[in-house]
């Protein structure tokens, strides 16, 4: 559930809030929400709600339900700025066998979700909301590894690969869960928008320097626009992406 989005937030769920635009983590507040009082379809700071406690601010962080109901009717979204479905991470539908390749979209889909505001990242789920399950990418994975635990520590190796600064990666993709809805098991990734830009590693190159080689990475700036994912080309468009979103990011 996304806390800038009205329609998903409810009386009585558990968010916490900032009561000032520029308060940190730390000083936001959990509570439960007793009253909305925005009227705004997507507030990109937050839905302003009164909590009972008496507090009144914008939510920064909803403790979702992960039941399968609620997953289930965040599946069945439409693809959005915030939402986005991959079928498969190993597996390759139109070749019918695994692909090492195929695991660059889902690694493409959480950096520009990290880029811009944050979103949910679904696999095992078609693109017009049908839950397939992770079965064939299971079945492209060694017979003692086909199990929640070994997929998420391929997702998290690959996001270690082709992304940087890992650390930042890692603490916003601090929840990779295996929700079962329609009793089918699907991969559920919650991505939270970085701190500060992260870059995907497209390939390896060599380049000299001082008169040595040295082996160096092709970078790409990927974010979200709408409901897909767009590269920024140039040097002044990334410097005005960087100051409109993370420079008043780092401030909060």
């Amino acid at each position: 559930m996304d806390p800038r989005v009205l329609t998903d937030v409810k009386k009585g769920m558990k968010v916490k809030i900032s009561v000032h635009p520029k308060h940190p983590p730390e000083k936001w507040i959990e509570d439960k929400v007793i009253d909305v009082l925005d009227d705004q379809e997507i507030n990109k700071d937050g839905i302003e709600v009164k909590t009972t406690l008496g507090y009144i601010g914008n939510i920064k962080e909803i403790f979702q339900s992960n039941s399968p109901n609620d997953v289930l009717s965040r599946i069945k979204k439409r693809e959005s700025h915030y939402i986005e479905r991959k079928e498969t991470f190993h597996y390759d539908a139109d070749t019918d066998k695994k692909n090492k390749e195929r695991n660059l979209d889902v690694v493409k889909a959480v950096v520009a979700f990290m880029n811009s505001d944050g979103g949910h990242l679904y696999i095992g789920v078609h693109d017009n909301g049908d839950i397939l399950g992770l079965d064939r990418d299971y079945q492209c994975m060694s017979e003692n590894q086909r199990d929640d635990d070994s997929f998420e520590r391929q997702i998290r190796d690959s996001l270690a690969k082709h992304l940087t600064n890992n650390s930042v990666v890692t603490d916003c993709t601090k929840n990779i869960t295996f929700p079962k809805p329609d009793g089918i098991t699907i991969c559920e990734i919650e991505v939270k928008p970085s701190p500060e830009p992260i870059f995907f590693k497209e390939k390896n190159g060599m380049a000299e320097k001082d008169g040595k080689k040295e082996q160096w990475a092709f970078t790409d700036f990927i974010k979200r626009k709408g409901n897909a994912k767009e590269t920024i080309k140039t040097h002044a468009e990334f410097l005005k992406y960087y100051q409109t979103k993370f420079q008043n990011r780092k401030k909060i």
